[in-house]
């Protein structure tokens, strides 16, 4: 009878993932046109894009020094990371630049409706 070994795979490649999706919806959620999004989803998505970014590099670390599974994983939880916390930066640069106009677009619709 043949033995074999069970193949060891990382967590903190699967956690680091799974926070990386959960940025990355966090930021898609913040673009709705939706009142308070920007305020209640991009700072959690900053936050768990890190958590990402950071998990991510110490599993890939981790599974170099141990030969575990997850190393597929480890790598998506980089790249999604760091490029949720990029456009989240991004996308609040943006709100702050262009928030002059669109108050004031706000307000003669607002003049428009309510004369």
């Amino acid at each position: 009878m043949i033995e074999t070994t069970p193949i060891s795979f990382n967590r903190k490649s699967i956690i680091g993932f799974i926070a990386a999706l959960v940025a990355f919806l966090a930021l898609c959620t913040g673009m709705l046109p939706l009142p308070f999004t920007i305020l209640l989803c991009y700072p959690p998505g900053i936050i768990l894009g890190i958590v990402a970014l950071v998990l991510g590099l110490q599993a890939q670390r981790e599974i170099r020094q141990s030969n575990e599974s997850g190393r597929f994983l480890a790598v998506i939880a980089i790249w999604v990371g760091g490029i949720t916390i990029i456009a989240t930066l991004c996308m609040i640069t943006a709100g702050v630049l262009l928030y002059p106009y669109i108050s004031e677009l706000i307000r003669q619709a607002w003049q428009r409706i309510n004369p």
